[in-house]
C-alpha cells in the first residue's frame, strides 16, 4: 500500500514526500506530496476501480514510463480502510477533501490545502480480519515499509523523502540528487563513503549501467543490501542479482553477501514492464547482455580498487561477528600476553564484572551460584574432555558421552540470563567510552519497534541525532568487545523476517545469538568448563533459542554396541 501511494506521488511530479506510519501501518498510513494534485471533479473518480489509468493513448502501452500505469492504489486502499484524501492543484486557491469509510464515500467538501495530495488511511483491514491476521507481523511490515521507501529514495534521489515510523524518524533524504547521501541512510556512513562508483554500456543492446558498490570488507549475512533498478523501477531478478554475486566471487567470505545498487537503463522498446502484476519483475530483450554488463563492469571496478589478487577473507570473517571475540585468543605462535592471561583467569569468577574498561568481563563467566534448593538438573554434571574442529565440545557424563555445539550452548546460556536479569541498573554494564551508531533506515525501523525490549534487556541508547545513537550501556552478560558492530548486527537481525518461534522472545534470542561465541573459535580449558557449568544450570539446555539442538548424547551402551562389545 505504501509502495503504490509513493509511486502515485512520484508520478504526480512530487519533489517532496512525507510518509508517516503508526502501528506498523495498520493504525495509520499517511503520504503527503507536493505534486500537481487531483482536480476536485476528478477526486471521487480517482477512487473508482479501473477509472484512474495514467495512459493518455494506447500507443504508450509498450513503453510505459510511469511507475503504475493503472493507478489503482486509491480504490484498493479505500476498500479496506478509512480514507481521508485532501488535494489541491496549482491553478486553484482552494482544495477539496474526500472521506471514505471502507468503500463508502462521503460528499466532497471544499477545504484549504497545500499544493499536492495527502492520503491518510486508518484502521487497515478492520472489516477484513482474515487479511489482517495474515499480515507479516509488526516487525515484518515495518521492515517492508522502510525497504519500499529506501528503494524510492534510491530510484529518485532528486526527491526529498521522509519516513517516520511510530513517532521516530527512520529515513530522511534532502533531494539533492546524490545517491551516496541516500546510501548513508541505508548502509551506514562508512560503507556509503567508501562505496565504489561503476558505469558501463552495451550500445548494441540498448543498455547503460551505473551503480555503487561497497568494497569487500563490508558485507551482510542477507541479500537485502543488494538492489536492482531498471529504468528507475525497483525490480527483482535472480539472474541479475547473481551477476552481482559473481562479480564479488572469491572476494567475500562464504555465506556473506555484498552491498550494491545497480541502475540499469534500457531503451523502452527493449524492456517489458507488464510481465508481473506489481511490476516487481521485468523482461529484457537481451538478458544475457545485461548479465554480462553487470558482472564485468562491477568486477573490473572491484579488482581495480582491491588489486587482482582475491582478498584474504579471514579478517572479514572476524569483522562480521565481532561479538564472538569475548575471549581474545593469541595467535598459536605467540605466547599468551598478560591481558589475555588475566582474562582467562577471570573465567573462574562467580559473576561477570560490569564496565567496559574493566578488562575482566567475559561472555563465558559462570553464572551466580544457584539457590540452596535448586530444581533437579536437566543434564548431569559434565567433565570437559576437549574441543573438535573449534566448534564442538566433547564432555563425559556419568553414563554417556556428550557432544555440544559451543555456539548453540552459549546462545542458550545468554538467552536465559537475559530473560532472568532483574530490571534496573544491575542488569546493565555502563561503557566508559560509549560508541556512536549510525543506523540505516531498516535498522531505525527495527529500533522503533523494539526499543522498549532492548532497554529492558539492559541496553541504554541515547539519541544523538536523527538516526544516530550513543550506546551508553550493555546487558550485564554481554562482553563489551566491539559492542557497536554487535548491536548493529542485532538490529539487522530484528529488521529481517521473523525467524524465531513465537514461544521465544525474539529480541532476547537475537541478542544472545550476537553475543555468543562462534563456531571456529578455539576455547581454553577453563572456558570449556565455564560453559559446561552454565549449560548445566539452564532450564532448557537441550536447544538454543532458535530451536536447534545444543547437545547430542551417546550412552555407554550405544558406544559399546558400536564397538561390538556386549
Amino acid at each position: 500500500m505504501v509502495k503504490e501511494l509513493l509511486e502515485n506521488a512520484l508520478d504526480a511530479g512530487a519533489t517532496r514526500i512525507e510518509v508517516t506510519v503508526a502501528g506498523a501501518g495498520i493504525d495509520l498510513i499517511r503520504v503527503v506530496d507536493d505534486g500537481h494534485g487531483i482536480p476536485p471533479q476528478q477526486l471521487p473518480l480517482a477512487f473508482e476501480r479501473h477509472a484512474t489509468s495514467k495512459l493518455r493513448a494506447a500507443r504508450e502501452l509498450p513503453g510505459v514510463r510511469s511507475y503504475g500505469f493503472r493507478g489503482e492504489a486509491l480504490p484498493s486502499v479505500a476498500a479496506v480502510a478509512e480514507i481521508d484524501c485532501l488535494s489541491r492543484t496549482p491553478e486553484r486557491a482552494l482544495g477539496a477533501r474526500l472521506r471514505i469509510q471502507h468503500g463508502r464515500p462521503a460528499p466532497l467538501e471544499p477545504a484549504g490545502a497545500p499544493l499536492g495530495t495527502t492520503v491518510e488511511a486508518r484502521d487497515l483491514f478492520a472489516r477484513q480480519p482474515a487479511r489482517r491476521k495474515f499480515l507479516a507481523g509488526a516487525r515484518g511490515e515495518r521492515a517492508a515499509i522502510a525497504r519500499v521507501c529506501a528503494e524510492a529514495a534510491l530510484a529518485r534521489p532528486d526527491v526529498a523523502l521522509h519516513l517516520r515510523a511510530e513517532g521516530r524518524a527512520v529515513l530522511s533524504t534532502g533531494g539533492e540528487g546524490e545517491r551516496r547521501a541516500v546510501l548513508r541512510a541505508l548502509w551506514g556512513l562508512e560503507p556509503a563513503e567508501t562505496a565504489l562508483s561503476f558505469s558501463g554500456a552495451r550500445p548494441e543492446a540498448g543498455l547503460r549501467l551505473t551503480g555503487l558498490a561497497a568494497p569487500p570488507q563490508h558485507h551482510r549475512g542477507r541479500r537485502d543490501a543488494l538492489r536492482l533498478f531498471v529504468n528507475a523501477r525497483p525490480v527483482t531478478s535472480r539472474r541479475l542479482n547473481y551477476a552481482v554475486e559473481e562479480a564479488y566471487r572469491e572476494l567475500l567470505p562464504a555465506g556473506r553477501h555484498p552491498l550494491a545498487v545497480c541502475f540499469l537503463e534500457a531503451e523502452p522498446g527493449r524492456v517489458d514492464v507488464n510481465v508481473h502484476p506489481t511490476k516487481a519483475q521485468v523482461k529484457l530483450a537481451d538478458e544475457d547482455a545485461a548479465f554480462s554488463l553487470i558482472q564485468r563492469t562491477l568486477r573490473a571496478a572491484l579488482l581495480q580498487a582491491a588489486g587482482p589478487r582475491p582478498l584474504d577473507p579471514s579478517p572479514f570473517t572476524a569483522a562480521a561477528a565481532p561479538a564472538a571475540a569475548a575471549f581474545p585468543l593469541p595467535a598459536p605462535s605467540d605466547p599468551p600476553g598478560p591481558e589475555a592471561a588475566a582474562l582467562r583467569r577471570a573465567t573462574t569468577a562467580a559473576t561477570p564484572v560490569a564496565g567496559a574498561g574493566a578488562g575482566a568481563a567475559t561472555a563465558l563467566a559462570p553464572s551466580p551460584s544457584p539457590p540452596p534448593t535448586p530444581a533437579p538438573p536437566a543434564i548431569p554434571p559434565l567433565r570437559a574432555l576437549g574441543q573438535v574442529g573449534a566448534t564442538f565440545l566433547v564432555a563425559e557424563g556419568p553414563d554417556a558421552l556428550y557432544l555440544i555445539d559451543q555456539h548453540g550452548a552459549h546462545e542458550r546460556v545468554l538467552y536465559e540470563r537475559l530473560l532472568a536479569a532483574p530490571a534496573g541498573p544491575e542488569a546493565r554494564q555502563p561503557l566508559l567510552d560509549p560508541p556512536l551508531l549510525e543506523l540505516s533506515a531498516e535498522q531505525a525501523a527495527a529500533l522503533a519497534g523494539h526499543e522498549a525490549a532492548l532497554t529492558a534487556l539492559g541496553f541504554e541508547l541515547e539519541p544523538f541525532g536523527e538516526r544516530t545513537l550513543r550506546l551508553r550501556a550493555l546487558p550485564a552478560c554481554w562482553a563489551p568487545g566491539d559492542a557497536r558492530s554487535a548491536l548493529l548486527a542485532l538490529l539487522d537481525d530484528l529488521a529481517g523476517p521473523d525467524r524465531v518461534p513465537e514461544r521465544h522472545d525474539p529480541v532476547a534470542a537475537s541478542a544472545a545469538c550476537h553475543a555468543a561465541v562462534r563456531a571456529g573459535q578455539r576455547l581454553e580449558p577453563l572456558e570449556l568448563r565455564a560453559l559446561l557449568r552454565d549449560l548445566e544450570r539452564c532450564l532448557n539446555p537441550h536447544t538454543c533459542p532458535h530451536g536447534r539442538p545444543t547437545l547430542l548424547r551417546l550412552s555407554n551402551q550405544d558406544l559399546a554396541r558400536r564397538f561390538l562389545r556386549r
